[in-house]
């Protein structure tokens, strides 16, 4: 059995597969990330795409990239320790592009990304799952509201 779980703010997420390693993330979207990090986090690609977005979306888009790639490394089991600028994610479609030197490879994974929004909260979920072409996935995600009421419950999460 292969878990990870994640919280921001008020919602702790937690993602269960029987069958393959998974790593998740969420992320506050309307909260303050701090000084600009996306010299140290983001590929010079992403940093670029990045600069093409309009002012409105680049919090929003950066974030998406945080969580995806957060959700990655945990999957790993590497945490904060790899490289984030060594790591490239695309937005449109969601897919990794570039995973660090011995890692598995883009086609080896499945990444999901979710917009949630909680009354005046919006958060934003990422899940990975390192899997082979064959077999397909099945990921419980339970999103939890402090004081740890559950909010959210898909058992049926697959991919394609």
């Amino acid at each position: 059995m292969n878990f990870n779980l994640s919280h921001s703010e008020r919602l702790t997420v937690v993602a269960v597969c029987p069958t393959f390693p998974v790593g998740v993330d969420i992320e506050v979207l309307n909260g303050t990330i701090g000084t600009d990090p996306t010299d140290i986090v983001l590929s010079p690609r992403e940093r670029a795409w990045i600069e093409t977005r309009p002012l409105a979306k680049r919090k929003e888009d950066f974030v998406r990239l945080w969580t995806v790639k957060e959700a990655y490394v945990k999957l790993l089991g590497q945490g904060l320790s790899l490289d984030f600028s060594s790591i490239e994610v695309t937005l449109d479609p969601v897919r990794m592009v570039r995973t660090e030197a011995g890692g598995p490879q883009p086609g080896d994974l499945y990444i999901e990304t979710r917009k949630i929004e909680m009354r005046d909260t919006a958060y934003h979920l990422a899940l990975a799952i390192r899997c082979s072409s064959v077999g397909r996935p099945i990921v419980t995600l339970r999103i939890l509201h402090s004081p740890f009421i559950e909010l959210y419950h898909n058992d049926s999460m697959e991919s394609v």
